[in-house]
């Protein structure tokens, strides 16, 4: 976990929203549905169903709104602050001057939940047409641009990982991103990077192609077993992240430390680890019941007992009896992660190496622990 942050971000999300024309194309695929015929579209174990965005419909008011430049700007490179405005808009039915703000929560219900009760009371309901915003939205930014489905506009995100160039996943901070291709026996094999989007596309589907809602991430923390599709937002519209926003993350919300069970700990099970949300339950909360945090490093107990032995052996038994008997300054606690683990750490390199927020807590807990004299 860290932040990510890059001094050339602006040009990153320009080369985005105008490689290959990729922001006007998406505003001409927008506006190309608002007089779309009907079409089919397949939910998942679902027969499929009739779908078309309707005059002054919700889904009508949001294409057109959105493929106008300066919206369609904020819809495919919004901070955060857009994202939530975007959102507030779609929960209260994107009001213009002819249609009132309302509570539009079922723009965020996939209608796989609704469908066997709406065939209940509605015995055409599979010939009729139907105009529902999440399932317009997913067929068009879901399906469409960000999975392919659309030959005309759509996301190259081996490219997108790459342009980033991130290694670490930015969410555990444990694991390396991987994503590349190759050649073998004469066919090119491709391992697909794994991106998350941070607002899950199957309740945000008009966020699926936000350049800061698609973060590179690790394979574990993709899983449907962890993140999925659980909703970041304590409460929608106006509600908290449960997490911190990878491009917004706050290195002192969440920090490691760890337990000695003895006073020379000969094995990493006389160590555990603890993570410290300072108080916040909701980022505990959070990070626990989208990643899993604790459950994962307390595993890397064993990491922490490495480091000990090597501060103890490499300071406190000889370096530092050294440096006194010679009275040079004790400036080697600067030098040492360099020495400990080949990097300084700062938030460049933990993109790069896993466990650096995790090395670094707990290196500067055990030098304060080493000079006070207590281990």
């Amino acid at each position: 976990m860290y932040k990510i942050e890059f001094a050339d971000i602006k040009d990153k999300v320009w080369d985005y929203l105008m490689t290959g024309n990729f922001m006007n194309n998406v505003g001409a695929y927008m506006k190309s549905f608002l007089t779309a015929p009907a079409w089919d579209y397949k939910y998942y174990g679902s027969k499929s169903i009739k779908l078309k965005v309707n005059a002054s419909s919700v889904s009508y008011r949001f294409l057109q709104k959105y493929s106008e430049r300066d919206y369609l700007c904020k819809l495919l490179a919004g901070t955060l602050e857009d994202q939530m405005e975007i959102i507030k808009d779609v929960y209260e039915g994107v009001p213009d001057d002819s249609h009132s703000a309302t509570s539009s929560t079922d723009a965020f219900v996939r209608i796989g939940k609704r469908i066997k009760e709406y065939r209940k009371s509605d015995k055409n309901f599979d010939v009729n047409e139907h105009d529902d915003f999440n399932s317009i939205m997913r067929y068009i930014f879901e399906d469409g641009i960000y999975g392919g489905a659309s030959t005309y506009v759509y996301i190259d995100k081996e490219a997108f990982v790459k342009r980033l160039g991130l290694r670490v996943c930015p969410y555990c901070g444990r694991s390396y991103i991987y994503g590349f291709s190759t050649e073998r026996d004469g066919k090119i094999v491709a391992i697909k990077p794994q991106i998350d989007h941070l607002f899950p596309k199957s309740i945000y589907p008009f966020l699926a192609v936000n350049f800061f809602n698609l973060i590179p991430c690790c394979q574990s923390c993709n899983m449907i077993a962890e993140k999925g599709d659980q909703d970041v937002l304590t409460k929608r519209p106006n509600g908290r992240l449960r997490i911190n926003h990878p491009y917004l993350f706050d290195d002192n919300t969440i920090t490691f430390g760890y337990n000695l069970k003895s006073e020379n700990p000969f094995n990493a099970d006389e160590i555990e680890i603890d993570v410290d949300y300072h108080d916040d339950d909701v980022l505990k909360d959070g990070y626990n019941k989208l990643f899993f945090i604790d459950e994962y490093y307390k595993r890397h107990n064993l990491e922490a007992h490495d480091l000990y032995i090597k501060l103890k052996s490499l300071i406190y038994m000889g370096t530092k009896k050294s440096y006194d008997a010679i009275g040079i300054p004790h400036n080697i606690w600067e030098q040492l992660p360099l020495i400990l683990f080949g990097y300084n750490f700062s938030n460049e390199e933990a993109a790069k190496h896993p466990l650096c927020k995790f090395n670094h807590d707990i290196y500067k807990k055990m030098c304060e622990d080493f000079k006070r004299g207590s281990m």
